[in-house]
């Protein structure tokens, strides 16, 4: 089950990455003699110098409906991030998920961004990504659903059949093959699913919780 306690160990996971040795064990800089400095600073890493953080949002959340005919609200001013992607076709534009204020857009790379209706029904957003060919195209889990928008968050519709639909699946994760936009993995909570046709229909290829998914870099 994706906890707080899940998500802070995959952000451990991947500060340590770099430290990790052939069988598994971490050598951080403290205890790794020479390789202290194996990870660049932040003047190695870029020549521009790093300015203030300041909040660009989301910053509304809306209340759920448990009807059509109920109103529709904003109930908060900050909305709990849980996933966030970014386009490869167009930088500029990345789509965020949020723990209960549904999912937003942005097209001027984080500063501003815009509710995404999903006819103002999705609370809690699992998982989102974009297609990598398309900067409109994109994947989201939302209260253990299914959905696909091809006109960047405009329209969602729901995915697959309605026996695949029946069984809720939550998704931890989608990734996207950067070579091949039509295949896509979903790490979920009762399997690893693969799609062949861009998320229209997916098939499971490993049974049990997957919470995230990885490609091998060398194959």
């Amino acid at each position: 089950v994706q906890t707080p306690y899940t998500g802070y160990y995959q952000h451990w996971r991947r500060f340590v990455q770099p430290f990790v040795a052939e069988d598994g064990s971490v050598m951080m800089p403290e205890s790794a003699g020479d390789n202290r400095d194996s990870r660049p600073s932040l003047s190695e890493a870029s020549t521009r110098t790093p300015g203030p953080w300041r909040f660009v949002g989301p910053d509304v959340n809306y209340r759920r409906r448990n009807g059509p005919s109920d109103p529709v609200i904003p109930i908060s001013s900050h909305a709990n991030v849980y996933c966030i992607d970014r386009s490869l076709s167009n930088r500029d534009v990345l789509y965020a998920g949020t723990e209960n204020g549904g999912a937003y857009r942005s097209a001027d790379r984080g500063l501003t961004w815009n509710y995404l209706s999903l006819n103002n029904d999705q609370v809690t957003v699992t998982a989102i990504s974009v297609s990598p060919a398309d900067e409109n195209e994109v994947l989201m889990s939302a209260d253990d659903r299914m959905y696909r928008t091809t006109d960047g968050g405009a329209h969602w519709t729901r995915i697959q059949s309605g026996s695949f639909q029946n069984r809720n699946v939550s998704v931890w994760q989608f990734l996207y093959n950067p070579d091949n936009a039509r295949m896509v993995f979903a790490a979920a909570a009762d399997s690893l699913y693969r799609s062949t046709d861009g998320g229209l229909t997916w098939r499971g290829i490993y049974g049990g919780e997957c919470q995230s998914v990885a490609f091998n870099p060398l194959n």
